[in-house]
């Protein structure tokens, strides 16, 4: 009740393959079609989620832009659909689209930067382990197929 609900995967622009505590499959990226932002500006895409197993907790999504030392320097942590999909609603196989937009800091120094999203516990800020294939990552996040560069 409430949003409407979706079960088959919509076109992506970056598939991906990641599960997250088997809970929850990035199934993919959809990024605009227009050239990335750059400094001061903003970016938007939107992340398609899969729900596999009902968590058992409250999650909060993040995403964080990551400074070639793997700082945040700007990020967006919220419950997913920008708040219209908390874990309580979900249902099985349910799809997720959930957008993001992170204002990019004026002050950004030239270079590259790497856009990674997660999963984290919103009463204990636990992050939830991600596997990507064969691979499994404790930190709990996934670099996405995004670099923003500021000239």
């Amino acid at each position: 009740e409430g949003r409407r609900r979706i079960f088959d995967t919509p076109p992506v622009s970056h598939p991906m393959d990641a599960s997250f505590d088997q809970s929850v499959d990035l199934l993919g990226v959809v990024l605009p079609s227009e050239a990335l932002p750059g400094a001061g500006e903003t970016i938007t895409f939107d992340l398609v989620w899969q729900v596999r197993e009902m968590p058992d907790t409250s999650l909060i999504r993040f995403v964080h832009l990551l400074s070639k030392d793997g700082l945040p320097v700007a990020q967006q942590d919220v419950v997913p659909c920008a708040g219209d999909c908390p874990v309580h609603t979900w249902l099985k196989d349910e799809v997720l689209i959930d957008p993001v937009s992170i204002p990019i800091p004026e002050n950004l120094d030239s270079g590259d930067y790497q856009l990674v999203v997660g999963w984290y516990d919103a009463e204990s800020f636990l992050r939830r382990p991600v596997r990507t294939g064969a691979e499994f990552d404790n930190n709990g996040l996934i670099a996405l197929p995004i670099v923003i560069e500021i000239p």
